[in-house]
């Protein structure tokens, strides 16, 4: 999982501490990327780091003995929140790219196969508000977290005004998402998130399968705002939240061959319970990629033993 932090620096405690959390909850490796920010490094830095950190898993399962021993490299997720989400997204179509140019070696990034991807609370804007983002869909007497007035200036912002709302990675085309390579996705919204009309259009998206035609699950977190999952009050939609990842992940197709395959099959499984006030929407309608500095030290891979292999972009 990625964790983001100021470059240097270690990752931001709530960022760590989910991903620690996710590590032994999903019984997975977490892969925790830092990326430059703007606006000393204007998009599309942070996409470039990302992408340099999916290389680096993609050749690591050859070359790093702790990656080829705890890590299945065969089933790979790429998770994250807001920002995080949306780098996701358009390093999955980068990774997409590349296999369609050939570039298949580990070092190209290519002959990665990409499990799924888990995109919460992403951060997808437009230049047409949606009836969610204007004042009277919001439900109760305090303003959301962000101000439509506020994420307007966002995009133009994070590129150094190379860009508008209207570029398609801040506002990703239906023909964008239908292209995505992995085989699963899984989307959250807060219902109180201002930015939860867009992520409920990316989920239909997907769910209209298309030339996708993959698997795409949307869980609606009840009450919610913006990234509430990384508080450290203990709040039961958070904890369902994290059951609807975990469970996620635990169906990904592993490897048969792999070390910790054959150590998965000799142990007992984990039952996930869902709880708090969710709703899950499943449809099947197939078809993520990403990781730029990574750490062996505890900001990086956490050393859990694990099924899964995921990594994690976040704001």
């Amino acid at each position: 999982m990625v964790a983001p932090s100021a470059p240097g620096a270690p990752p931001a405690p709530p960022f760590h501490r989910y991903a620690e959390s996710l590590a032994a909850r999903a019984a997975a490796v977490v892969v925790s990327v830092d990326y430059r920010l703007a606006p000393e490094h204007p998009m599309p830095a942070g996409y470039d780091d990302a992408w340099a950190a999916l290389r680096w898993a993609a050749s690591s399962r050859h070359s790093d003995p702790w990656v080829s021993n705890y890590a299945d490299t065969a089933c790979v997720f790429l998770a994250g929140e807001s920002a995080g989400a949306n780098i996701v997204h358009n390093v999955a179509l980068r990774a997409a790219a590349a296999a369609a140019a050939g570039e298949d070696d580990d070092d190209g990034g290519g002959g990665i196969d990409i499990e799924g991807i888990i995109l919460l609370q992403p951060c997808f804007w437009g230049t047409e508000r949606l009836p969610c983002e204007r004042p009277a869909a919001w439900r109760r007497a305090a303003p959301p977290m962000f101000l439509p007035e506020r994420l307007d200036a966002l995009w133009p912002f994070a590129t150094a005004g190379a860009a508008g709302n209207g570029d398609p990675r801040i506002d990703p085309p239906a023909e964008a998402v239908a292209s995505l390579p992995c085989r699963r996705a899984l989307v959250s919204v807060a219902t109180e998130d201002v930015l939860r009309g867009r992520g409920r259009r990316y989920a239909a998206a997907l769910m209209r399968g298309g030339a996708w035609g993959g698997e795409a699950t949307l869980v609606e977190s009840g009450g919610e705002d913006h990234c509430f999952h990384l508080s450290p009050r203990p709040n039961p939609n958070a904890a369902a939240l994290m059951d609807h990842v975990a469970e996620f992940i635990a169906k990904g197709n592993t490897s048969t061959s792999s070390p910790m395959a054959k150590r998965r099959r000799r142990r007992r499984r984990c039952t996930l319970h869902g709880a708090g006030a969710e709703k899950t929407t499943s449809m099947h309608a197939l078809r993520g990629q990403t990781a730029p500095k990574v750490q062996h030290a505890g900001s990086g891979i956490m050393a859990n033993k694990a099924d899964k292999y995921v990594v994690r972009s976040c704001l």
